[in-house]
């Protein structure tokens, strides 16, 4: 591919990509999903809101800006603004068996004629897989793309002009078994944080092929020539340069303690033979543990059960639908009173697994359930864990 570039966090690579995009076309034309992170959706309502401001719309136009749902009825995108400098359509990610084709389908909407698409390899919310192949994804999505220009439109010569597809795997990466073919027109979007556990201020971005991002919000580590010696610096009037490879950069970096962290990490996951599918593996056997003994009804139940996914690409978090943020946050405080720690995005519990947990952690989990909601399913003997059935080997 084009090479790795890195970054404090995913919502600055994605401000500098958008930037990069605006700067080359003068005008942002986003498709992306109503699954995405608080960053993102704040930031493209944001725009979306200084964007109406700039417009004196006609009467349909005010409908439409004034209605974003309206414009979505019958199409598989819903839009949230249309002006000439800015358009923002939204697919929404659930149900997600059905999300692959229905974004592929929106993306060749000749009226989105689209040059920047985001979207996430496992919402963060429900924690579903909506790309289970990301290569498989890329390639339909493009094609979609094409479509959507018509047949009429010239080709595409300089990989800046094609549409910039990002793809945010922060809730995949060292979790769900990834694989991307190096020739895709896909940026890979990743952190540090969570399940790859070296602290935060680091994420990083891949960059397809050919591709050079001059983004309009730089700082001068995008061309750290000009601090070398016999350099003149960067004057008043002066041309942009990007270092290939440092593009994406803004001021002096944070990120060397939580990278310096992942290296020696990984480094050891080589000595001890870990892998991330071999974490997978023993995740997925914790979540069967889990899955075949949790209680019928309850808040934490069968009955609330998200649906799950396909072992080969599932995430790593269980999550259970309880009907209101309220109700959700109520039984986060009352697990965590009895030493289970699990969170809430809006309605959803979200209970993750990780490769330092048990199956003693599961029996821990369950028993704390029946305390709490009453009897728990009967045990029944685990499945074993260990070795090379832990996925560790």
């Amino acid at each position: 591919g084009g090479g790795v570039e890195w970054g404090h966090n995913t919502h600055e690579l994605v401000s500098r990509l958008l930037s990069a995009k605006m700067q080359r076309e003068g005008a942002l034309r986003v498709l992306t999903t109503d699954g995405e992170f608080y960053s993102l959706t704040r930031q493209l309502n944001m725009l979306a809101k200084h964007a109406r401001g700039l417009v004196v719309p006609d009467d349909a136009d005010e409908y439409l800006l004034q209605n974003h749902e309206a414009s979505g009825l019958g199409l598989p995108s819903k839009n949230l603004v249309s002006t000439d400098g800015l358009h923002i359509d939204y697919v929404s990610v659930e149900p997600a068996d059905t999300f692959p084709s229905r974004f592929a389908l929106a993306a060749a909407s000749r009226s989105g004629r689209y040059n920047f698409v985001y979207c996430s390899q496992v919402a963060f919310a429900t924690q579903q897989t909506i790309i289970p192949d990301i290569n498989t994804f890329s390639s339909s999505v493009h094609t979609a793309l094409s479509r959507g220009r018509g047949p009429l439109a010239a080709p595409l010569q300089d990989p800046d002009d094609h549409p910039y597809l990002v793809v945010d795997g922060y809730h995949a990466f060292c979790a769900v078994p990834t694989t991307i073919d190096p020739h895709q027109r896909v940026f890979y979007l990743g952190g540090l944080l969570k399940h790859a556990a070296c602290g935060p201020n680091a994420a990083f971005v891949t960059v397809p092929p050919g591709v050079r991002p001059r983004p309009l919000l730089t700082g001068w580590l995008a061309d750290p020539a000009v601090l070398q010696p016999g350099s003149e610096g960067v004057r008043m009037g002066d041309e942009a340069e990007f270092e290939k490879g440092a593009a994406l950069m803004g001021g002096t970096p944070a990120f060397g303690p939580a990278l310096g962290v992942f290296c020696e990490v990984m480094a050891r996951w080589v000595v001890l033979g870990i892998t991330v599918a071999g974490v997978h593996s023993h995740v997925m056997s914790l979540h069967e543990a889990l899955l075949r003994r949790v209680p019928a009804e309850g808040p934490i139940s069968k009955s609330t059960l998200v649906p799950v996914q396909d072992e080969g690409f599932r995430s790593h978090t269980v999550c259970f639908r309880l009907g209101s943020a309220e109700v959700a946050s109520a039984t986060v405080s009352l697990l965590g009173k009895h030493g289970v720690r699990v969170d809430a995005r809006g309605e959803v519990v979200r209970v993750g697994f990780g490769f330092g947990h048990s199956v003693a952690d599961v029996d821990r989990l369950l028993g704390v359930l029946g305390e709490c909601f009453g009897a728990a399913a009967p045990q029944a003997p685990p499945r074993e864990v260990g070795g090379e059935a832990a996925g560790l080997g």
